[in-house]
């Protein structure tokens, strides 16, 4: 598993770096899942060389990964559709 999380956030990595790159806008939102790739990543590597750590650990990746999925999914779905933006005050 903490394989998978390294596989799986390089994949992020390239998908932010992707998608920061490619558009004409680029807007600093699409770097998230750069950023969220190198967390993931890392919490594979430090699963790897502690693996005592490792159920609590995942479980929080897995969250975290799961929350930043949702949320990149509500952008797509938001571009495609130009929607609104929700924005706090």
């Amino acid at each position: 598993m903490p394989r998978l999380n390294i596989l799986i956030g390089i994949g992020m990595m390239l998908l932010g770096a992707l998608s920061y790159a490619l558009p004409s806008v680029q807007e600093f939102s699409a770097l998230f899942p750069c950023f969220s790739g190198i967390v993931i990543a890392g919490v594979g590597i430090v699963i790897l060389h502690h693996p005592k750590t490792g159920k609590l650990l995942m479980n929080m990746n897995i969250m975290a990964a799961l929350l930043i999925l949702i949320w990149m999914c509500l952008k797509v779905v938001t571009d495609a559709l130009q929607l609104p933006a929700i924005r706090c005050r």
